[in-house]
């Protein structure tokens, strides 16, 4: 049958069938000769893993920062995408000098007296930085559509967007939807990644102790991200920085942040002075909202007491394996039996009843000390994480 010379007459059936089988067959072998690679042919092109910021951020892909409401995430992720913009290290770290855009979803007024700290912080006026001072809805391709071009008219190389925060530019969507997901994702591969190397966004995680270290939601978006990182709020002004997720990596090292404050030169109505937050590499060790009590504490002075009147220094195979400068450590049972002196009895006549109650107690405080990263345990020996000096992260150091 000749398809190049059809006429309008009406078609027969099995015409019909042929037209089709040949159409099919045509695709599928254009499809093969265009999709399909070798692959002793691609492992021939290996290349290292290029960053944006060294052994944190890849320089391609799509990035996910999580945290509690609070945990200063937004702090952490403008810190980020200042040093990237500006072409300086991260607190110690390479970054590959790039142009950044935030998309601003809760506002703009926070963000610029944040950023106005970072420059007097760094001493940095200039930096290819730009804002979107409203949210771009990324459930909407229209919208996402009219926001990559945008992007596109600043260069056709930008190093990363991010979404700050995922809920504030995704309203309609539900958070628990696979299929909502994606149809967000369509719009970030079909458009957003076809104008950025990074797409970003900061998400919250959930209440729960165990839903804190995640994010909320459909588990379909955690799949679909390169990197994963966690802030939490471990104290005032102070923040853990860890990572959940290098699908092409290494995960890097926890490192420590505290926050100080700093005068913007800018004044409030009642000409007082407006200040912000810069974040700066940290070794001090902090807590979380504590859920201790008087006896936990009790205990926890206790400790200090053997250490210092029993304790050794730390070994140098512990000081490597925790990344510490120098401290002391004493043995769990020395500890213990001076904690049961402290340990109130419940109320059994019988000493060796006692003994037993106050130990499972011991050993539930301890637990919870742990727990609240306020000591830690390694074979039988037990350390103060207060009372240590922590090196700078591995992480860091490179």
């Amino acid at each position: 049958m000749n398809f190049d010379n059809l006429i309008e007459a009406p078609l027969k059936k099995v015409e019909l069938n042929e037209i089709d089988n040949h159409i099919i067959t045509n695709n599928n072998s254009l499809k093969a000769e265009s999709r399909l690679l070798k692959a002793s042919s691609i492992t021939k092109e290996l290349t290292p893993q290029e960053w944006l910021i060294k052994k944190i951020i890849p320089s391609t892909g799509m990035l996910e920062i999580i945290g509690a409401s609070g945990s200063y995430k937004s702090f952490v992720v403008l810190d980020m995408m200042f040093c990237v913009s500006a072409g300086i290290d991260y607190h110690g770290i390479k970054a590959k000098k790039g142009i950044v855009v935030y998309v601003a979803g809760e506002g703009i007024n926070g963000v610029k007296v944040r950023l106005r700290g970072l420059e007097l912080h760094y001493n940095i006026e200039e930096y290819d930085f730009y804002i979107l001072p409203m949210p771009s809805n990324l459930i909407d391709e229209n919208e996402i559509i009219k926001l990559t071009n945008e992007i596109k008219q600043i260069s056709k190389n930008i190093s990363m967007v991010m979404f700050d925060t995922l809920h504030r530019n995704s309203a309609g969507a539900k958070e628990d939807s696979a299929d909502d997901w994606a149809v967000i994702l369509k719009n970030i591969d079909k458009h957003l990644l076809q104008a950025s190397s990074i797409i970003a966004w900061v998400h919250h995680t959930g209440i729960s102790e165990t839903a804190g270290k995640r994010g909320r939601g459909t588990s379909s978006r955690y799949g679909s991200v390169e990197t994963q990182i966690l802030v939490e709020k471990k104290d005032t002004a102070y923040a853990r920085i860890s990572n959940t997720k290098q699908k092409d990596g290494v995960e890097f090292e926890p490192f420590n942040l505290e926050f100080e404050n700093i005068e913007t030169g800018l004044f409030n109505e009642d000409l007082e002075p407006i200040t912000t937050l810069y974040p700066k590499l940290s070794n001090r060790v902090g807590k979380r909202i504590s859920k201790l009590k008087k006896e936990h504490y009790d205990l926890l002075g206790c400790l200090r007491n053997v250490i210092q009147d029993n304790g050794s220094p730390i070994s140098e195979e512990l000081k490597e394996r925790e990344g510490i400068k120098e401290g002391r450590i004493c043995l769990v049972s020395e500890w213990r039996e001076e904690a049961l002196k402290l340990i109130t009895s419940n109320g059994d006549t019988d000493p060796k009843k006692q003994r037993e109650a106050k130990i499972k107690s011991f050993t539930r405080f301890k637990k919870l000390l742990i727990d609240e990263q306020s000591i830690n345990e390694y074979d039988n020996f037990v350390y103060i994480k207060s009372d240590c000096k922590f090196k700078l992260n591995k992480c860091l150091k490179t």
